[in-house]
Formats: structure tokens, C-alpha cells, sequence
């Protein structure tokens, strides 16, 4: 695994994830925490992206009135 800022890329971040997932891999999840300090912009949205998808959210029971 990469361990300078700036070599990860996102297929890299993506694998990381499938590992962490599938397998509770604490290495992997950590290069995801990494990255979201990486230099690329880009990077850092993909990590992002890919660890608030896996965590679990509540689901609201109801809709919020729109604000007017």
C-alpha cells in the first residue's frame, strides 16, 4: 500500500473499500482515512464518498417540511 500523499488513485481507494467491507481489512480502511487528506481533490472526494457509503445512516421516519 502507498504510503507517500498523492499515489493513491481512486480504483486503488475502491479496492481498499471492497476490502474493508467484505473483510473488516483495518489496513485498507485506514488507507481510506488517509486519503481524505490526499493532494488530489479528487482523491479526497473519492475516499469521502466511498467511506459514507458504507457506513449505516438512520433513515428518517418523516419528511421535514420545506422551508419557506
Amino acid at each position: 500500500m502507498p504510503e507517500t500523499v498523492g499515489q493513491r488513485d481512486p480504483l486503488y481507494l475502491f479496492l481498499c473499500h471492497l476490502e474493508w467491507r467484505n473483510s473488516g481489512n483495518q489496513a485498507a480502511y485506514l488507507e481510506l482515512v488517509a486519503a481524505l487528506n490526499d493532494c488530489n481533490c479528487e482523491v479526497r472526494d473519492v475516499a469521502e464518498t466511498l467511506l459514507g457509503g458504507s457506513s449505516e445512516r438512520p433513515v428518517p421516519n418523516e419528511t421535514r417540511a420545506e422551508v419557506r
